[in-house]
């Protein structure tokens, strides 16, 4: 059942500078990361470069690299542009890439491999709750009747062939998050939580629907759990963000800093390539206007040796001698 959002509820909408200052932000992080994974050794032949592949070639590690710094440089652009229309004060450019309380992409952030692993489980969950409530329910065994082709598989063996599926699928989860860090760890819990919350918001909305087949608990003890959830998540949140003040801001300013004596730099070498050329483009103006000082001096003695003569030019330019 859809219900729609009540008035005010969620983050308030944000302005269009606002807007604006997160997009440059989040380009800039995109940039960073970019630069952080670039190196020579990326520049190989690469499996995109094979003639048998299908598809369009995926993009070389240089061209995303070119195509992260226009956007960056044209999000840049927007944000001044709203500064000045707007007639606010001018912030550096770090306070304009600060990340702080900032996702790198809006909106919920995709899965890694440990949330499709439990994807699946909830889904061997789902197969095997149907299958036992079939048998509670005295559904025959498609397994039991008699039908052409193939026996299909009993009942009994698909429950055994899910719940090791799943046993499987856990063990792997168990491993990788032991490989993961206090960030991610963290990250996973709260992706966690927002799954059960509303899985339980669904149940409230509608207890008989059809997905709300699995839920145990009674409406009371939903609501409890919600609130406990509620709890929970803030407190992981606040553990979350004090760890990216502590430790991954400054990292990542260090790399904003890095990042932008780089840009400066380029753009030094490029004024500097710039000056060579001017160089020498007047050097060589140096030795063309001294080739026709040359020429001319030269023409000046022949006339001056033939006047000195007293004979015509013509007759002076057969006999040099």
């Amino acid at each position: 059942m859809n219900k729609k959002r009540k008035a005010g509820a969620g983050r308030p909408a944000l302005t269009e500078i606002e807007k604006a200052r997160r997009d440059a932000a989040r380009k800039n992080n995109e940039l960073n990361e970019l630069l952080l994974a670039h190196d020579l050794e990326t520049e190989r032949i690469q499996f995109h470069d094979s003639e048998n592949v299908m598809g369009r070639p995926s993009l070389t590690p240089s061209q995303k690299l070119s195509r992260a710094e226009k956007e960056l440089d044209k999000a840049v652009a927007k944000y001044r542009k709203l500064e000045v229309e707007e007639g606010i004060e001018a912030i550096t450019d770090g306070d304009l890439f600060d990340m702080t309380g900032l996702k790198k992409k809006p909106g919920r952030k995709p899965g890694g491999d440990v949330d499709k692993l439990l994807v699946f489980v909830r889904r061997c969950e789902r197969d095997i709750f149907d299958l036992e409530e079939e048998e509670r329910l005295g559904v025959v065994d498609p397994a039991d009747l008699h039908v052409r082709g193939r026996r299909p598989i009993p009942r009994s063996e698909k429950i055994a062939i899910y719940t090791e599926r799943m046993q499987e699928a856990l063990a792997e989860v168990d491993l990788l998050i032991g490989y993961m860090s206090e960030e991610e760890r963290l990250e996973f819990e709260l992706r966690n939580l927002w799954v059960e919350s509303r899985k339980y918001d669904v149940f409230i909305n509608d207890p008989g629907a059809h997905e709300n087949r699995f839920v145990t608990l009674s409406i009371k003890e939903v609501i409890d759990r919600l609130e406990t959830i509620k709890i929970e998540a803030k407190e992981k949140r606040k553990r979350l963000d004090a760890l990216f003040e502590k430790e991954i801001k400054p990292l990542r300013k260090v790399v904003i800093d890095i990042t932008k004596a780089e840009r400066d730099l380029e753009k030094i070498s490029a004024e500097i390539k710039e000056l060579k050329n001017r160089q020498v483009e007047l050097i060589n103006k140096k030795i063309e206007m001294q080739e026709t000082l040359v020429k001319q001096n030269k023409a000046k003695a022949i006339l001056e040796a033939a006047a000195a003569s007293g004979i015509s030019l013509e007759d002076f330019k057969k006999y040099p001698g």
